[in-house]
């Protein structure tokens, strides 16, 4: 058997046609129905209104195997696609964890860049906005530059960007007074058992995992 006649042949007992769509679900879902005639509806693909003009589906188009594998793509975009936005909806996210959420929920990784890439074309995400809010944010907390950086990349943030944003948060900021501020409230609280030199360690080891410099810390204590 040829391909094109294998390729109408999809229908056992006659062409397979679409005979109807339902309506649009929430999420803009629609199911495509074909059936041969005189046989039962069977449902072939679930798309959206985009998809079904993009492949120019209509009732009484042959559903060849040459088209549902065409729909087969799209309906694992649009699902990859739905369930991206879903994520992104609710809260900052990085292209990269975008990326990562999506292949946990098993969706292929190369569809998920390419659904990461657009939502950021489109605005959905934004990983230098994401980044200087990060930023902002833990440079309030009196983190150093190091840490700054750390956390971005621990937001998936890209190594050029998480460095230009904590530099920028930090060079925003005090950092002499903030870590000043840092020792002297924990030199409060330190026993006072320990001697000198056991509260200068504790204090430079403080001020190192808050991201300062060590030139910085050792300064402040």
């Amino acid at each position: 058997m040829g391909g094109e006649e294998q390729d109408n042949a999809l229908g056992a007992e006659g062409v397979l046609r679409v005979s109807r769509f339902s309506n649009p679900s929430r999420a803009g879902a629609v199911a495509v129905y074909a059936r041969v005639e005189g046989g039962r509806q069977q449902k072939v693909a679930t798309l959206d209104a985009e998809g079904i003009s993009t492949l120019g589906i209509v009732v009484g188009t042959e559903w060849t195997s040459r088209l549902a594998s065409r729909a087969e793509a799209a309906g694992l975009r649009n699902a990859c696609l739905r369930d991206a936005l879903r994520m992104a909806g609710g809260r900052l996210m990085s292209r990269r964890r975008v990326v990562d959420r999506l292949c946990r929920r098993g969706h292929d990784a190369t569809l998920a860049g390419e659904v990461a890439e657009m939502l950021a074309r489109s605005g959905v995400v934004d990983d230098e906005q994401l980044a200087r809010i990060v930023a902002s944010a833990t440079a309030s907390a009196k983190r150093g530059k190091r840490a700054i950086e750390s956390k971005l990349r621990t937001r998936g943030i890209d190594a050029k960007t998480a460095k230009a944003a904590a530099a920028t948060a930090a060079g925003e900021r005090d950092a002499l007074q903030d870590a000043t501020d840092l020792a002297s409230a924990r030199l409060a609280r330190l026993p006072g058992k320990l001697d000198a030199n056991g509260k200068r360690r504790r204090l430079v080891s403080l001020l190192l995992r808050r991201g300062h410099d060590f030139e910085l810390a050792e300064r402040v204590v």
